[in-house]
């Protein structure tokens, strides 16, 4: 067996990596918005709830934001955000030692109006 696959067999079922993303979980809200001709900024307060099985300080990154608290096992740490964009946020959660624990989006949509289309002449005088 070559050793590229036995070191990628290794990778796999070594789980140590997944193992340290799965501690953290973190959960927007709102995680989406649209945007449309008359607001093409999106303007959002969104509240990042962190649940861990970790004991420390984590920090929530975003848009040249920073938010850090000590965070407890058995409780939900909570940050506040103001994101101001037309396009998609990246967002970080990070630990003591600033590595990137776990990330997400907040997503903006495009709204498109699409015109009424028309009615038929007669249609009212029935």
């Amino acid at each position: 067996m070559p050793y590229s696959t036995l070191l990628l067999l290794l990778f796999i079922f070594s789980g140590g990596l997944l193992a340290a993303d799965a501690r953290f979980t973190l959960t927007l809200t709102p995680d989406k918005c649209a945007v449309s001709a008359d607001m093409p900024r999106c303007k959002a307060q969104v509240q990042a709830a962190v649940t861990a099985n970790y004991t420390g300080m984590l920090c929530i990154v975003a848009q040249q934001q920073q938010h850090c608290q000590l965070h407890q096992p058995e409780r939900v740490s909570l940050f506040q955000l103001q994101l101001d964009s037309s396009e998609a946020v990246h967002i970080d959660l990070r630990d003591e030692q600033q590595q990137v624990v776990r990330s997400s989006r907040f997503v903006v949509y495009q709204y498109i109006e699409k015109p009424r289309p028309r009615r038929g002449y007669l249609w009212n005088s029935l």
